[in-house]
């Protein structure tokens, strides 16, 4: 914050005061503020007829915030049920591969949906009645 009429530093921040430089009350108050803006695109896709049940091909790109760092990274995804193939890939903000996988999807195992339940009965999902 500043004296609008001289230009002089202020510490206060109240009207009432006068600048000690010019003796005014009027200031200028200069805020800052920073904003990000991140995108991803999703999508499924069905065959023809094909109303119940999972997608044939499921698809997502763009940010993608990792819950385990709390870091942006940049991920494609594609899982193709017809194809049985898996496909991601991991990027971070500085251009390093964190993660890339391609594999057919009957063999991807142990991570997101994919994981085994837990033996213990507390840690697993309330049954749909």
């Amino acid at each position: 914050m500043n004296c609008a009429t001289c230009g002089a530093g202020l510490l206060t921040p109240t009207e009432k005061e006068t600048c000690p430089s010019c003796g005014s009350r009027d200031r200028n108050i200069t805020l800052y503020d920073v904003a990000k803006a991140y995108e991803s695109v999703a999508g499924k896709i069905r065959h023809e007829g094909r109303t119940s049940g999972r997608a044939s091909v499921e698809f997502l790109h763009g940010d993608d915030l990792t819950r385990s760092t709390g870091e942006w990274v940049k991920l494609d995804r594609r899982v193709d049920r017809v194809a049985d193939r898996y496909t991601e890939r991991i990027v971070d903000r500085n251009g390093k591969v964190v993660r890339d996988v391609d594999e057919p999807l009957s063999q991807h195992q142990g991570r997101g949906s994919a994981k085994r339940a837990s033996d213990d009965p507390e840690s697993r999902a309330p049954a749909m009645g």
